[in-house]
């Protein structure tokens, strides 16, 4: 008798789930895609250092995109093309320069990558045509302008000077940081023999982490009398140090206000019609998805890794409200109200 009295109620409360994940289905379906403003980090690069007592010749100089980065960028901006021009339709297949305006920082790696990503968007045969219907530049290539930001400009990195300085006055000296360093004092000695680079603290162990990440991702063996359990072990740190550095909002405020403000006012200003972007595009570094991350309430644990990207996808509803979906390596993060999301970039300063 009992299974009896339950079948009515588990009848019922499938019905009542089916209904609301319809309900919450049509909902999201009814809502319009109007912009998107993009932010990633550069694919695969050669290292900064070297390891001393093991050098490896790259065949480029340091910090250059590599052909896995390249294809890594390719690869995000195919899921752009999907995704925002065949999907959601938000961009033309032809190429119109009022829809998109692209940023990068002032370097090879991550102007290479944008271009690497222009061209997973626009691919080959999505090129402008002539007068008379033949290709402008062969196999119907798209060229996409990309606005370089001055080296010495801090909205998409802080320069180099700058960000030693504020990890100096804000981060070293925490708790957490030295204590994570006194415990790895003894490996900080061992290694340092192993390996021949100098390593007294975290900042040292992310220069040789650097370039044994870039090593294993090409399978290049570890340097003599280093473990798989040592590397682990520095590329743990490694990750660890970059995330901690922008755990607070105080640094992430000084090294990411600036950007956020900027994609704040990319929104907006589409949002009360003041012009037609619907694609902007940020190229940048970790350190520039990092404070971002935190500044939007979700810092992160790890550091991101190569081709990482954050996407705000803004939504207009049937009501004509406005929706941002954060979105993080292809997992959305959140979903804030208009009204919301200009809280926090405002509380961001």
């Amino acid at each position: 008798m009992t299974n009896l009295r339950r079948k009515p109620f588990i009848h019922a409360l499938l019905v009542f789930v089916l209904s609301f994940n319809i309900l919450i289905t049509t909902a999201f379906a009814s809502e319009q895609l109007v912009m998107v403003v993009a932010v990633t980090r550069h694919g695969d690069r050669t290292p900064f250092d070297q390891i001393v007592n093991s050098p490896i010749d790259w065949k480029n100089e340091s910090a250059e995109l590599t052909p896995t980065g390249m294809n890594q960028l390719f690869s995000v901006g195919s899921q752009y093309h999907q995704n925002y021009m065949e999907n959601q339709r938000l961009l033309p297949e032809k190429f119109n320069n009022k829809y998109i305006a692209v940023y990068s920082s002032d370097t090879n790696r991550t102007m290479m990558s944008a271009e690497s990503l222009l061209y997973g968007l626009y691919p080959l045969g999505y090129g402008s045509l002539l007068p008379d219907g033949q290709a402008a530049l062969p196999k119907r290539f798209q060229p996409v302008p990309i606005r370089m930001i001055a080296a010495d400009s801090s909205l998409i990195i802080t320069p180099y000077t700058d960000y030693l300085r504020i990890m100096k006055e804000n981060v070293y000296s925490q708790p957490e940081w030295q204590k994570t360093e006194q415990q790895n004092q003894a490996n900080f000695a061992r290694w340092t023999k192993i390996l021949g680079n100098n390593i007294t603290g975290l900042n040292d162990v992310m220069t040789v982490g650097d370039v044994l990440l870039v090593r294993s991702k090409n399978n290049i063996p570890l340097p003599a009398g280093l473990t798989d359990s040592d590397q682990a072990q520095i590329l743990k740190l490694t990750s660890w140090a970059l995330a901690y550095e922008y755990k607070t909002k105080k640094v992430s405020s000084i090294c990411g206000a600036e950007l956020l403000q900027r994609i704040g006012n990319d929104i907006n200003t589409k949002i009360a019609n003041q012009n037609d972007r619907r694609f902007v595009y940020y190229s940048g570094h970790d350190l520039t998805i990092l404070p971002l991350m935190t500044l939007m309430n979700h810092p992160l644990s790890q550091a991101p890794g190569y081709a990482s990207h954050i996407e705000f996808e803004v939504y207009q509803d049937d009501a004509k409200n406005y929706i941002v979906r954060l979105v993080y390596n292809n997992a959305e993060v959140a979903r804030y109200p208009l009204a919301d999301f200009n809280k926090l970039v405002a509380s961001a300063k």
